[in-house]
């Protein structure tokens, strides 16, 4: 992959992230810690895959019943969402406050 089809992935990110993530520190009830995490959840997992692809994190399918839509959720945590968010900074716009 070159640097500029590197760049235009991570803008590409950014935007999905900026409309539709989240970025914050919440407790985990199972490890009675803080964690840091990216969430972006989607009907459609396209998109999300592609963050998958980029930055790794972990899937997960969120039933819903009618008139309500499934959605798909894509997280990142710790370690690897600070990674992510060093790499995203300098791309998003509306979520550079919680990044930082």
């Amino acid at each position: 992959m070159t640097e500029q089809s590197r760049s235009i992935d991570l803008a590409y990110a950014a935007g999905i992230i900026d409309g539709e993530g989240c970025i914050g520190t919440y407790f985990n009830s199972h490890q009675h810690t803080h964690q840091l995490r990216i969430t972006v959840e989607m009907v459609d997992d396209s998109a999300l895959q592609h963050l998958k692809k980029l930055f790794g994190g972990r899937f997960y399918y969120k039933a819903a019943k009618p008139p309500r839509k499934a959605r798909h959720i894509w997280m990142v945590f710790n370690s690897r969402a600070e990674t992510t968010l060093k790499e995203l900074l300098p791309f998003l716009k509306v979520k550079t406050p919680q990044a930082l």
